[in-house]
């Protein structure tokens, strides 16, 4: 409830900036909802609530390490597992090389992509056996979380995907090329 209160709140601000003074008030669309200032704004009110989340057991500097991560995707919001761990491994040894604190919750790979199953940063997608049959069952951690399974884990070697909220705030949905990440002791 506190996310839809959030968006309607942000629709209500955007449509009262762009209101054409005639005295009526606008109602909201789909152009409304993917306007890019309102995708901007919702995005980081989302990555904010992580950071306010992982403050609670982290420190700042933590964060701003987990924040970093992303740019080691190099834009992509879909991605396979041998993606990740590449990207987790370039990352590692950046902060390594930099000789930077690691996160206790970044120690392994397969412990930092709990952590952002948790979150509810991304999801994972099992397909059926069936070559033929085009289908996927998206996993959710909020949607399998329940009394009886309070804590489910990731699975590894599948395909992941970040929730749509994060992309503009992380800086995902774009491709980027040739981008080397520079550790600090390389700048």
């Amino acid at each position: 409830p506190r996310d839809i209160n959030t968006m309607l709140m942000i629709l209500i601000e955007l449509i009262d900036s762009d209101e054409s003074g005639d005295g009526q008030k606008n109602i909201f669309t789909v152009d409304d909802i993917n306007d890019k200032r309102f995708l901007e704004k919702y995005s980081n009110y989302l990555l904010g609530e992580i950071k306010d989340q992982l403050s609670f057991y982290y420190s700042r500097e933590d964060y701003e390490v987990f924040r970093e991560f992303f740019d080691y995707l190099n834009g992509k919001v879909n991605f396979t597992y041998e993606d990740f761990i590449e990207a987790y491994n370039e990352f590692f040894n950046n902060l390594i090389n930099g000789e930077r604190k690691i996160p206790d919750f970044m120690e392994k790979p397969n412990k930092f992509l709990q952590l952002l199953y948790e979150l509810n940063i991304l999801s994972y997608r099992e397909r059926p056996d069936d070559e033929n049959d085009r289908s996927s069952f998206i996993h959710w951690c909020f949607r399998e979380r329940s009394v009886t399974n309070p804590a489910p884990k990731i699975k590894p070697n599948l395909d992941y995907s970040i929730h749509y909220g994060f992309v503009n705030a992380l800086n995902l949905g774009k491709p980027i090329k040739n981008l080397k990440i520079k550790s600090k002791s390389n700048q």
